[in-house]
């Protein structure tokens, strides 16, 4: 399966998904981030305190970050007591219990129990069809929407979205931050993994385009607070493909247009070991086995974006630009985006330009750099050195 097959694929199950979830009103992007911090709470709580099965209603609005493993574990305490009354919740995305327990109808009544299965939580969705309704059974999660399971996961723990805690801190939109973060945090990546073929010689590997987009939708998927859709190459109209296209749950809609300054290995030498292409470029910039984009690249992608913004699908647009040179470049030919023809804030534009440095070296190199940069220079006195008995007597005989 190729990479545009696996885009096509996560498109269409991002398109199907949302329109599942569409009558309880919650976006498919805050259901995972809610899953993974009940995957985490899995991990933190005891055997003996983690929910068996129970069944509760999950509700917005979405949060400013996700609630931590603590509070969840103290939610499966509550879900227990509530489960020995035969009382259904309502769990917010924040892990607060809302109110008091939901009171389901009399029908419902009589499909509950101690021990939830899926026969029941599908009967009791559809008398609520506008609910979304969380079985949860051990580390097993079934979303159920108008009778109907929308999301199911045999284990919840063993989801991608279980990593790091702080990567879980998830924020809006706000100008586009995140794309800030995305080439200072993401983009750095020295490993195969990433978008370097040679780090040390901050180049790139072939067609880098490619590549930062697919990890910028990745890092946002991953950290994005309330989005509805995003998709990569999104078909524009009469006017090609927008890099990223993002539709916020609040209806917003953001064009984003991705350049790249620097160098990236040329793809006729793909296949050519590290070791001769080290040997074959050394200290030069410019050769010819690799592609190098200058500022003019970038600035194109005003013209680009001016077209999309024109639309009235958006609601305002970004052009980032990740500048891959080394640092010694950029300090010698700084961009200054502000110079760029249409870059100015406009009320016509609606429109950011973010210069991203995008540095590969390692954080001891880069903290060997920053010192060496603060450690001041000794400056010349103008006063004579102190004759020593040696100049003197090479003075003497040169008389």
């Amino acid at each position: 399966m190729t990479a545009l097959d696996h885009v096509t694929d996560a498109l269409r199950w991002h398109a199907e998904e949302t329109e599942l979830l569409a009558p309880c009103g919650l976006p498919p992007g805050e259901i995972h981030r809610w899953l993974s911090a009940w995957a985490r709470g899995l991990d933190a709580a005891p055997t003996h305190k983690r929910p068996r099965a129970v069944l509760f209603y999950l509700s917005g609005p979405p949060p400013a970050k996700l609630p931590d493993p603590n509070s969840i574990v103290a939610l499966f305490s509550s879900l227990a007591e509530s489960q020995t009354q035969s009382k259904l919740l309502r769990i917010t995305l924040d892990a607060g219990i809302k109110g008091a327990e939901v009171v389901p109808s009399a029908k419902a009544r009589e499909v509950m129990g101690l021990e939830w299965t899926k026969g029941q939580a599908s009967q009791i969705s559809k008398l609520q069809p506008t609910e979304c309704l969380v079985l949860a059974t051990g580390s097993a999660i079934s979303v159920f929407v108008s009778g109907a399971i929308v999301l199911e996961f045999a284990d919840v723990r063993g989801r991608t979205f279980e990593i790091a805690a702080d990567l879980y801190r998830k924020q809006g939109w706000n100008d586009g931050e995140l794309l800030l973060r995305c080439g200072e945090e993401d983009l750095c990546e020295r490993s195969d993994l990433g978008i370097w073929r040679i780090p040390d010689l901050n180049l790139l590997k072939p067609r880098p385009e490619l590549l930062i987009e697919e990890r910028l939708a990745k890092f946002l998927d991953a950290r994005l607070s309330g989005y509805f859709l995003l998709a990569e190459e999104h078909q524009w109209e009469a006017n090609g493909r927008v890099d990223l296209y993002v539709i916020m749950s609040n209806g917003l809609k953001y064009a984003v247009e991705l350049k790249w300054i620097g160098r990236s290995l040329k793809k006729t030498n793909e296949y050519m070991p590290n070791d001769k292409i080290t040997a074959s470029i050394g200290k030069s910039w410019n050769h010819a086995l690799a592609t190098v984009m200058p500022e003019a690249a970038a600035i194109a992608g005003l013209e680009q974006m001016s077209d999309y913004l024109k639309s009235p699908k958006v609601h305002s647009g970004c052009l980032a630009v990740y500048d891959c040179r080394p640092p010694e470049l950029r300090a010698t030919a700084p961009i200054d985006p502000t110079t760029w023809k249409g870059s100015t804030d406009h009320p016509g534009w609606k429109c950011r330009v973010l210069v991203v440095p995008v540095d590969p070296r390692t954080p001891s190199e880069k903290g060997k750099a920053s010192v060496k940069a603060a450690k001041p220079t000794k400056a010349k006195t103008g006063m004579a050195k102190p004759a020593t008995k040696k100049r003197a007597a090479r003075t003497a005989k040169s008389t």
